[in-house]
């Protein structure tokens, strides 16, 4: 009895323990894009705090805290992050771990909904919260967990989660209830704009689930949760126009976009309604070989009409009073990614052309809510058809081990994608630090930027917000130099190539780190100076696909005409560098490459060295043929 409950819980916590040790190994403490839409808070708050409305030019104001953002009065998030900042400086990585305790709570609340609304024992219902915590912590949500102000996101779900448990709790009073729920609501309001959502959606639990009385009481609990509502929207909406800088905004300009983004949505309906089914079913089309538009807008599909067909059946049953209850508050939350995908829609339909935006990795987590809600309400209805059919239990039960092993399938491949762009989300952040380390260094020309923001990242450092800090020197010396030679098949500098017409060099090869772990998180290009020491003139980058498609397109490169085997130029770690000129010595130098671990600040000194000669504009190989 002991095991089997151990066996139980296993199967409900390896999906969040799996997750939570994936972003231990993935984690990189370096700002990227809007976590550099900060920088303004933090360096007025070195000045002082004024408890007012006002802006002010000098000093950190309320005002700062409910800048707009696009649609979003981020607010809450703001407090957040100056919280973390005063706690932890140099350090984002709070930041990615509170989206991880986001999605336990809203784990959490998914198990008391569960224990809630089955109207059975844990032994029972495991299995359903087992497979909702697969879609939960899935790591297709890469770049919510490894990007650290997209806590953001994660906040709607969870407070509309919170809203149900303690709706339907029997020991709290109303205005706790009432209290909570409308500071969960305001917290997700001031959180993302899909946050609205928050007060909208309860309503129908409010009113015909458990949890209030009925009568007058309930009537006065709605009408004061509307009013907070309408207070909150007033405020919310009054002088709604861009105030943060345009590439923190799709590059708008501080203008009203309400009536821009409506205008958009609502004259293209059919864009609008694809757009808002491909966010439906992005989360769970990745790792196939269909295309991932096709897939996700079969899935997205099928995802809203299982929604509507479980409205309808919650509808023909109504009178059920039980059966009510339990269905309306996975409805709720379900139809959070419809209402979600909505506001989404209304606010990026504008900015694409093929609506490939609906499948960006950073709105996954908006899907997963009904996701859930699908499998909590199958399970809910198949054990109630169970009860009412008698005589059909086994085909009833067949149906329903069919579909979840299709929703365990759809999952097992979308954390089969998750894992490997875990690894290369963390490989992309881990090149953009390398190079962020040496914004301060002139002497050295830098390759490969990815969303730099450089003049915000050396305003950190000027404050020691960076961690590690950037360096004022362009010698190999200041870091480890292995002794360690990576094999030829590994990291290579196969040719450097003149340009006469453009005076430059051409540098190409690959790069991986030892063991092939990862591409270089660094080329560092470096010629011999006459103490014979090795000095960094040039930092490149591994400009290629992910290293993990390496493996794959090797063998399906096998018997096909190239014009060079995979290893001798990997499409996976390869680069090509342009080297002006200037940033060499006068006359000869001895040039050599090494591939840069930015975890281990190390340098491996990378098979392949040349002989250049900027006068008479030769390069030759070191070691000749």
């Amino acid at each position: 009895m002991l095991l089997a409950r151990a066996l139980q819980w296993a199967c409900i916590l390896v999906p969040a323990v799996a997750l939570a040790l994936l972003m231990r190994d993935h984690l990189v403490n370096i700002p990227y894009l809007d976590d550099y839409m900060f920088n303004p808070m933090f360096e007025k708050a070195a000045n002082g705090f004024l408890p007012t409305l006002a802006s002010d030019e000098f000093k950190l104001t309320v005002h700062d805290f409910f800048l707009v953002q696009m649609e979003h009065r981020m607010a809450f998030v703001r407090g957040v992050i100056m919280l973390r900042h005063q706690l932890w400086p140099d350090n984002l990585t709070p930041e990615n771990w509170l989206t991880f305790f986001l999605l336990v709570v809203t784990a959490i609340n998914v198990g008391a909904l569960l224990k809630k609304t089955t109207g059975t024992t844990f032994n029972v219902w495991w299995p359903v919260m087992a497979l909702t915590s697969v879609a939960i912590f899935s790591p297709v949500q890469y770049q919510i967990v490894l990007w650290a102000m997209m806590f953001q996101v994660a906040v709607p779900a969870c407070a509309l989660s919170t809203v149900l448990v303690v709706l339907m709790s029997e020991r709290l009073p109303l205005w706790c209830k009432w209290f909570v729920g409308v500071t969960c609501a305001l917290c997700a309001t001031l959180s993302f704009a899909a946050g609205i959502l928050v007060w909208l959606l309860p309503l129908p639990a409010f009113i015909w689930g458990a949890g209030l009385p009925k009568g007058r009481t309930r009537w006065i609990f709605l009408l004061l949760w509307l009013l907070a509502f309408a207070v909150t929207m007033g405020l919310y909406f009054h002088d709604l126009h861009n105030e943060v800088q345009g590439r923190f905004a799709y590059k708008q300009g501080e203008d009203e976009t309400v009536h821009r983004d409506m205008g958009a949505f609502f004259s293209n309906p059919l864009k609008s309604l694809l757009f808002i089914v491909h966010l439906t079913g992005a989360h769970l089309a990745r790792g196939f070989q269909m295309p991932l538009m096709t897939l996700s807008l079969l899935i997205g599909l099928a995802s809203l009409t299982l929604l509507s067909a479980a409205c309808l059946f919650w509808l023909a049953r109504f009178k059920d009073e039980v059966m009510r209850q339990r269905l309306i508050p996975w409805i709720c939350f379900g139809s959070y990614t419809f209402g979600a995908a909505c506001l989404v829609a209304i606010g990026r339909v504008w900015a694409t052309n093929s609506g490939n935006n609906a499948v960006s990795p950073r709105y996954t987590i908006h899907a997963v809510p009904l996701t859930v809600a699908l499998i909590a309400m199958g399970w809910i209805v198949s054990r109630d058809f169970l009860k009412r059919f008698p005589q059909w239990s086994l085909r009833i039960q067949q149906l329903t081990s069919a579909v979840a092993m299709i929703v365990l399938a759809l999952q097992f491949s979308s954390w089969l994608y998750g894992l490997n762009m875990m690894d290369t989300w963390e490989s992309s952040r881990l090149r953009m630090a390398t190079n962020t380390m040496f914004f301060k260094e002139p002497r050295i020309r830098i390759e490969g930027d990815i969303a730099p923001n450089r003049r915000a990242a050396r305003e950190m450092d000027d404050r020691g917000e960076l961690n590690p800090r950037m360096v004022n020197s362009n010698r190999l010396d200041q870091f480890k130099i292995s002794t360690v030679v990576p094999s030829a098949t590994t990291a290579k500098w196969t040719s450097l190539s003149v340009n006469r017409a453009g005076k430059t060099f051409r540098a190409e090869g690959f790069a991986c780190l030892p063991g092939r772990r990862r591409v270089a998180d660094g080329i560092f290009f470096t010629y011999k100076d006459r103490a014979g020491d090795w000095i960094i003139f040039q930092l490149g980058q591994v400009q290629a696909m992910p290293l993990f498609l390496g493996d794959v397109m090797g063998r399906d490169m096998q018997g096909i005409h190239l014009s060079g085997t995979i290893m001798e130029a990997d499409p996976t770690s390869g680069f090509s560098s342009t080297i002006p000129l200037d940033q060499l010595p006068p006359g000869e130098s001895e040039l050599a490459a090494w591939a840069f671990d930015f975890k281990q600040k190390t340098v491996y000194p990378m098979p392949g060295g040349f002989h250049a000669d900027t006068i008479k504009l030769l390069a030759e190989p070191i070691d000749k043929p």
